[in-house]
C-alpha cells in the first residue's frame, strides 16, 4: 500500500464536460458526477466505462462500480489510486509531469 501512496497526488488530467468531470485511463474512462442533495449514498458517483480490449481491463461486480463518494477530493484520490493499481494511469510523454493544482 505504501508504494501506491507514494505515487499519488500527481494530478491526473481531469477534464470538465458539462456537469461532470472525467479522466481517461489507458483502457477506460471514469466519470465523476455530482448527485442530488437528498441522496444518502454519497454526494458524488463515479462510473467506469471500459474502452479497451476486454482482456486488458476485466471488470465484474466485485470491483464495485459505480462507486459513491461524499468528498470530491477524496473521490479523485481514490480513483487515481485505482488507476495506479490497475495499470490504467493515462500515458504521458516521457519526462512530462502530470499537472498539479491549477496548472
Amino acid at each position: 500500500m505504501a508504494g501506491i501512496n507514494r505515487r499519488l497526488g500527481r494530478g491526473v488530467p481531469w477534464e470538465r464536460i458539462g456537469d461532470w468531470e472525467q479522466v481517461k485511463g489507458r483502457n477506460c474512462t471514469i466519470t465523476l458526477e455530482a448527485r442530488p442533495r437528498y441522496c444518502d449514498r454519497g454526494n458524488f458517483i463515479a462510473k467506469l466505462f471500459n474502452q479497451g480490449p476486454v482482456k486488458e481491463l476485466y471488470i465484474d461486480e466485485t470491483d464495485g462500480w459505480p462507486r459513491y463518494y461524499f468528498d470530491l477530493e477524496r473521490a479523485k484520490l481514490e480513483i487515481e489510486a485505482w488507476l495506479v493499481k490497475r495499470g490504467q494511469m493515462p500515458v504521458r510523454e516521457p519526462g512530462t509531469p502530470y499537472p498539479v493544482g491549477d496548472e
